[in-house]
């Protein structure tokens, strides 16, 4: 089984109080994963089994394979996630990825890098960069979704680009993490009604940990 949760911040007094620590303006710090977090973490062993995404005023989106615990500081509205799917079904959709593509490095090691930072790379630094910046996220994710498309259960038909940033995460003790976050909408076709779905589980690109791979979708 699989859940679709709807997790608001309660605006309660006792729990307004505590915005400027649950969640402070300043870059860098990855609260929304730590508040999510919370709402699955039963034991100390368990392994993250979610994708979610922030979205704004405190408001967030979570795929789970199992429902949230109760929270006093979360109003949460659960259900399970089963879409009844066949293929030729046309869907839109909105999904904040992380775009990744694998590359060789020096040492013969295939690592995966960010598909859009790798892009960028291209293009001589300053202006012309900063200029080209939008335009090349756009036709990166495009291509990068329509790839996996292919062995994803689905046709890519449309998309447009709504945002894209660089994102960098400080945690004590270790290097700082930095990597580019795409907001896109769009719309599909199903093709391989299962096969999405599973892929829709599984998530879209890297940094899912952080927000990233979870898509949103609904009938066009």
């Amino acid at each position: 089984m699989t859940y679709l949760t709807r997790a608001q911040l309660r605006r309660e007094a006792s729990v307004g109080a505590l915005m400027p620590i649950l969640m402070p303006n300043s870059s860098g710090k990855p609260t929304g994963h730590h508040l999510v977090w919370s709402l699955y973490a039963d034991s100390k062993e368990r392994r993250r089994d979610f994708l979610y995404r922030e979205a704004d005023n405190g408001k967030f989106y979570v795929l789970s394979a199992r429902p949230p615990s109760d929270s006093p500081l979360f109003d949460i509205a659960s259900r399970p996630f089963e879409p009844k799917l066949k293929a030729g079904d046309r869907l839109s959709f909105q999904l904040r990825a992380n775009p990744v593509v694998r590359r060789k490095r020096d040492d013969g090691k295939t690592i995966k890098v960010d598909a859009v930072m790798h892009a960028l790379l291209s293009v001589p630094a300053g202006q012309e960069r900063r200029k080209a910046r939008m335009r090349i996220a756009r036709e990166v994710t495009e291509v990068w979704l329509r790839r996996l498309g292919e062995t994803s259960g689905y046709q890519l038909s449309d998309l447009a680009l709504e945002g894209y940033r660089q994102e960098r995460l400080r945690r004590p003790g270790t290097p700082s993490v930095q990597f580019g976050v795409v907001d896109v909408v769009g719309t599909l076709t199903v093709t391989e009604p299962a096969v999405f779905l599973a892929r829709l589980q599984e998530g879209f690109g890297a940094a899912r940990a952080w927000g990233c791979g979870l898509m949103l979708i609904r009938r066009a």
